[in-house]
């Protein structure tokens, strides 16, 4: 992604990037994680979770992150990853991960 919130992706090869679509997801000073399952990705900003349309770009909200994490004021994600049919999301500040239950629709 980029600063005007639009998707790319990039050949492993020579790292040419190939626009996809904007997002229209808000405009944040730092984004914070991309994550994909092989058939979905998600993204996360500083307090919501979206799954990206990998044809058009487009962002679909899932949800917030819910209650703060160690009292941090915001349960922003630092990382995303995709494993074994669970998305997780590890918090900058706190140490350790919780996982995170997409729902389709």
């Amino acid at each position: 992604m980029d600063e005007a919130q639009s998707l790319f992706s990039v050949n492993p090869s020579n790292a040419a990037a190939t626009l996809i679509g904007p997002t229209a997801t808000p405009t944040y000073e730092n984004w914070y994680a991309l994550s994909g399952s092989g058939s979905s990705l998600y993204f996360g900003d500083e307090t919501n979770l979206y799954s990206l349309n990998m044809s058009t770009g487009a962002a679909t909200l899932v949800g917030g992150y819910g209650d703060p994490i160690a009292g941090e004021g915001a349960a922003d994600m630092g990382a995303l990853v995709f494993e074994n049919g669970v998305l997780y999301g590890a918090q900058e500040a706190a140490a350790g991960s919780i996982p995170l239950t997409p729902v389709p629709g």
